[in-house]
């Protein structure tokens, strides 16, 4: 199955960039998006430790190059990330962190679009995946490769079918060897199929979505069968909301045996434009990958908020909740943690950002029944350029 998956991918990914470099003498206009991030951050517990807490200066420098390649029919984009950082004590953690992203789509015919997302990580797990995903895990470098192909039939004016394939696979890299430490390696892959119906208002669509989604660990692995429903609807051209339910079965199976369980999955997304700023909200109940060695049920909740104070001073901030808990029957983990992270952005220029930000973390474990919390506080320098041919 894993090089049927595999097969797919590539067939999609050869056919999304022969169709790009074929029509290469079709009228395009190309774009280059060089950007800087220069950041002096203060962090009182940079390893997220309830008992033995270490504070330290970290400097950052995030520079950043976008290519893209937009035609009527075709668009590729690549970017291409690092993140320095250098401690001003701890300096065993300096890093250097690395994300590649190649992102491309061909309209081959005027109702059948190819699509194909894939990226290359190289960083840390402590800050990414708590930042990011909402999950505490011991710190390691780990190298992270997805991609996503996917395809999308407009079968009528109003119907239309997508089918996807996203596949991630993680690496940990211990101390000691290839294969991680303290977390463990997994690959894991989905099968999602949508079909969806826009109504006669022209602003709501109904959509179905079954899935497929396996996980395999070094001890285990994870089979999971899924169905939602949803609707997607615009309630004005500044308020819309994309929402969806539904079911799931899994099976988990390790060194201790394999559990089944039936389990509720929803996913709801709200947008409204304002006259002076925006906000929105995402509320996400799906199984994930967790490093952790299993796959876990995620609650996860994000707000973000942007606001125009004055002409050139902005308002940013986001807040989250997040809780982690384990569906087999054997492990324990369970979790939750809050986020919360304001900022005030004040427009130097046209190209550049001043920027001071806070960042509180709370985390508490359910299983030890242990409590920590983190504050950082930085400036944040941005500049960003374009340059277009």
């Amino acid at each position: 199955m894993q090089f049927m998956r595999l097969g797919i991918c590539l067939f999609f990914m050869t056919s999304l960039l022969a169709g790009v470099w074929l029509l290469a003498a079709e009228a395009a206009e190309v774009t280059w998006n060089p950007r800087v991030d220069l950041r002096l951050k203060y962090n009182d517990n940079i390893n997220f430790s309830s008992r033995n807490k270490v504070r330290d200066r970290i400097y950052e420098i995030r520079p950043e190059l976008t290519w893209r390649r937009l035609t009527e029919r075709d668009d590729l984009r690549f970017t291409a990330r690092l993140l320095g950082q250098k401690y001003d004590t701890e300096s065993e953690l300096d890093t250097l962190d690395q994300d590649y992203r190649l992102k491309a789509s061909s309209q081959l015919w005027p109702t059948l679009r190819l699509s194909f997302d894939g990226s290359y990580r190289k960083d840390t797990t402590l800050d990414s995946e708590l930042s990011e995903e909402g999950i505490l895990l011991f710190r390691e470098d780990r190298k992270v490769y997805t991609m996503e192909p996917s395809v999308r039939w407009q079968a009528t004016e109003r119907s239309s079918w997508e089918m996807a394939f996203p596949f991630r696979k993680v690496n940990y890299e211990g101390s000691d060897n290839d294969q991680g430490d303290d977390n463990e390696d997994c690959k894991t892959g989905r099968t999602v199929l949508t079909y969806s119906y826009l109504l006669a208002d022209n602003r709501t669509s109904i959509f179905a979505e079954p899935n497929f989604y396996y996980a395999d660990y070094e001890h285990g692995d994870t089979r999971i069968y899924a169905m939602k429903l949803g609707v997607d609807t615009a309630f004005s051209e500044r308020l819309t909301l994309r929402a969806s339910g539904g079911v799931s079965y899994s099976r988990d199976r390790d060194d201790h045996g394999t559990s089944n369980d039936m389990s509720f999955v929803a996913s709801v997304e709200a947008q409204w434009e304002l006259e002076r700023g925006r906000w929105r909200a995402n509320y996400l109940r799906d199984y994930y990958s967790s490093g952790v060695g299993e796959t876990v049920m995620r609650d996860r909740f994000i707000l973000s908020v942007f606001y125009r104070l004055m002409t050139r001073l902005n308002l940013a901030g986001s807040a989250s909740f997040t809780k982690v808990k384990s569906e087999s029957d054997w492990d324990k983990e369970d979790s939750w943690n809050i986020g919360i992270s304001p900022g005030l952005v004040y427009r130097l220029t046209e190209r550049a950002d001043l920027g001071i930000y806070y960042r509180h973390r709370f985390l508490k474990d359910n299983e030890d029944d242990e409590k920590t919390r983190r504050n950082q506080i930085w400036i944040r320098l941005d500049f960003a350029m374009r340059f277009e041919r």
